[in-house]
Formats: structure tokens, sequence, C-alpha cells
């Protein structure tokens, strides 16, 4: 895992608690062994009883850091050495964050903070037992995330051609986070398309759409409010029902591969890069309930495309205990999966559109969860937006010289602006029925 900027960095962190408060649960009602937990798969071990992640953590300050590291139960689970800091931020400019600073006035220490980042990556890569891949998590309008994020994938790439790449990416509101965001999300989207395997991408908006959707009690009891907290609550612990292992089903998906196994699913064309997720978890609402409130939030999505929107290929996630699942299985699977064909819309040409993994946790989890993850036409929307913005602009050419002076020059944006219509147009010819 690499972490990238103030998004990524708090991102992860939800996604981190989420999974080991289901650590802690359970070995301390059940006694596990660490090796049978959620986060087996990302821990290595260092010495006798003692664990570290697979994580390195980038930032161009170091504020964001600090304070994960007071966080109580990451700071010993994080090696000192992978946290990759920088003194001044990037401006919220891709230029710098991917070049580092070439202009007289900036500090220069971006390709030292790049190289840093790669050399603990190696190092994580070469502890590994079995390496199969990256995730990195980052946003698409920061400075550091989209820029610095977009400079490391490619750097990886070139350096291991072969392993999976996945970037878990969240793209900002359509207004209001800052005037170049439009111009980092169209840099940072081509270099994902190019370069990367796969993307889970999560908007802003969609997120806060899901929020409110919510039960009036439901809000009460777990004090969810519009905030970037919730925000980051919601995107860690629909990453964690994805990667987390998938226990007691009958899919032949091996222990630490979930993530691998997702993107395989999701993205069967290498065109088509761009995974939309949806979550919906509680403890009282019945598989009923949770599925119709996931359905309904693919819906709402769906409804943002102009035309009926079509899905290449979906894949659900649902967890609970032996005897929730066994319910489901009863009772609820064949209507959520009839019902999920006529919201998802799936093309005429995938013969095997929806893949479906149920996985029985400890019987003492009263928790339902059920997530999906769908790379379909609804992603236009938000496409469309950034290379209209985007295009406006730089046909103004409002901000271009903030690119220049670090390096980014004006046939980049072209090379990127080709790149994001031609997603746009594979999305368009690939999702047809």
């Amino acid at each position: 895992f690499i972490q990238v900027g103030q998004c990524g960095l708090q991102v992860g962190q939800q996604f981190w608690r989420d999974l080991l408060s289901l650590e802690t649960e359970t070995s301390e009602k059940h006694s596990k062994k660490r090796n049978d937990s959620s986060v087996h798969s990302f821990v290595s071990l260092c010495k006798k009883d003692s664990h570290t992640l697979h994580l390195v953590l980038v930032d161009s300050e170091r504020k964001v850091a600090q304070q994960l590291r007071k966080d109580a139960r990451i700071p010993s689970l994080v090696k000192e050495e992978n946290v990759v800091t920088d003194k001044c931020g990037r401006g919220g400019n891709w230029a710098y964050g991917y070049h580092g600073g070439r202009s007289p006035s900036s500090s220069g220490s971006g390709p030292a903070l790049l190289a840093t980042a790669l050399e603990r990556h190696r190092r994580e890569v070469e502890s590994c037992d079995r390496f199969c891949g990256t995730i990195l998590m980052h946003s698409l309008a920061g400075g550091t995330g989209s820029g610095l994020g977009s400079h490391l994938i490619e750097a990886i790439r070139d350096e291991l051609p072969v392993p999976y790449i996945l970037s878990v990416v969240v793209a900002p509101h359509r207004s209001g986070d800052s005037p170049l965001q439009h111009y980092n999300s169209l840099l940072a989207l081509a270099h994902i398309q190019e370069y990367s395997d796969g993307a889970i991408i999560f908007q802003n908006d969609a997120v806060l759409e899901d929020i409110a959707k919510l039960p009036k009690k439901e809000k009460k009891e777990k004090m969810i409010s519009q905030s970037m907290m919730e925000i980051n609550q919601y995107i860690g612990s629909c990453i964690s029902n994805a990667f987390r292992p998938v226990s007691g089903t009958r899919s032949f998906i091996a222990h630490g591969s979930e993530p691998w196994e997702l993107l395989k699913s999701t993205c069967p064309l290498p065109h088509l890069k761009l995974v939309t997720p949806s979550h919906s978890a509680g403890v009282t609402p019945s598989w009923d309930q949770l599925s119709s409130r996931l359905l309904q939030s693919a819906s709402v999505n769906s409804v943002r495309y102009s035309n009926k929107a079509h899905s290449v290929s979906t894949t659900s996630v649902i967890r609970g205990s032996r005897a929730n699942i066994s319910t489901f299985e009863q009772r609820y699977m064949a209507g959520y999966r009839s019902k999920s064909e006529k919201c998802y819309n799936f093309v005429t040409w995938n013969p095997f559109p929806h893949d479906m993994w149920l996985s029985r946790e400890q019987q003492f989890s009263e928790n339902k969860t059920m997530s999906s993850f769908s790379n379909s036409s609804v992603v236009l929307p938000y496409l469309n937006t950034v290379v209209e913005k985007a295009g406006g602009k730089l046909a103004e050419r409002a901000y271009v010289h903030w690119y220049k002076q670090y390096g980014c020059e004006e046939e980049d944006f072209g090379v990127a602006m080709e790149t994001v219509n031609t997603i746009i147009s594979n999305y368009h010819y690939y999702c047809q029925t």
C-alpha cells in the first residue's frame, strides 16, 4: 500500500482503523492468531511477535502524517522510515507534485521525495513472501495526491511492469474545491489510464448523497454528519469490505488476493479501468433493506447519465455472520441478483457480468455489509465535466503559467485531453447493448 497526500493518508487511516477494529474484536472474543486476522494479508513479520504493515505513507507536508502517527492503533504497525514527508506542500498544482520544485522559489525537494518513496516501496516489495501488486490511495484534485501520485504510478510501472497497480482515488466536488481541480483531475486520469490496471473512483458528491440517505435513526446512532471525516469513514469502510479476506465462500479466491480478483473481475478490458463503488451496512436493517439502499444508490448514479447507463462488469461483496449469510442465500440472493440485472443494465456481450462474493464472518458479528463495484458508463458525466471545464480554461490559457513554471508543457494538456476523450469514446462504444 502507498498512501499519497492528505486525502490518501486520511482515507487510508479510516481503512486501517476499520480492519484493525475487526482484528481486535476477533482476537478478544475468539483468541485468534494474528495470521488468521483481517490484516494478515497486508502484514509483514519483522521480528518474533512483531508485525508491521506493508505500507508507505507519502506527503509533501508533515502535519497529516504526524496526526496519523498519533493514532493509538496505527503507529506500532507502520515502520518509522516508511513515513516519507517533505517540508512544504504542492499548492494544489499537479505539475509541482509531479515534477517537484523547478522554479527558483521552490524547494527543489520533489525528486528526493519521489526517490525516497520508491526506495521504501522497493524494500516492502522485497520483504513480501508473495508480491502481486501495489495499491495506491490518493486524490485527483490535490497537488501531492494527483501529481506525485501520478509520478509514483508511472515509476512503479516502469520498475515493475508485470505486477498489478490498483488506484483508489477520490474525485473532488463538482465545484468549489480548487480552481485547478479540473486540470489536476485531467492529468491524473490520463496517467491512471496509461499506467495502472484499474481505479476505484469515489466521487465526493455521490458519497455525500449516500450518507444523506441513511435513515434518521441510523444517522443519530452513528453520529453521521456530512463532513470530510464521514466521507473518509464511508470510503474506508467500503474499501475494507472489498479487500478483507473472503471466508466460507464457494468462490476460488486465495487469501490475500481479494484486491486483484476484484480488479480482474471488474476490469475485463484494458480500455475500461474506472470502477464506481456503492456501499451499504448496518446491524438492524434486513438484507432486503440493505440491498434496496445499495441498488438505489447505483440507480441514482445511473440517472446522472443522460441515457440509461450500462455496466460491463459488477462485483458484489456481501459479508455477515454464518447465520445471516445463510439467510441471504436462502431468501434474498435470487431476488438481489434479479434486481441487480435491472439496475446495472448489463451489456449483452459479457456472458458473466455479475460476480458475487459471500463471506461468512465470525458468528459473533451481527453487522451486515454489502458493497458493489461496477465498471459502467455511469462515470461518463464526471469525465465529461472534467473535459469540458479543463478544455474551457485551456482555451483561455487560464492558470497554464502556474503549470509551466514547474515543468509542465501545453503539449501535456493536449495529450491528457486526448487520453480522457478516448476513455469517454471507449465507454460509449463498449457500453452499448
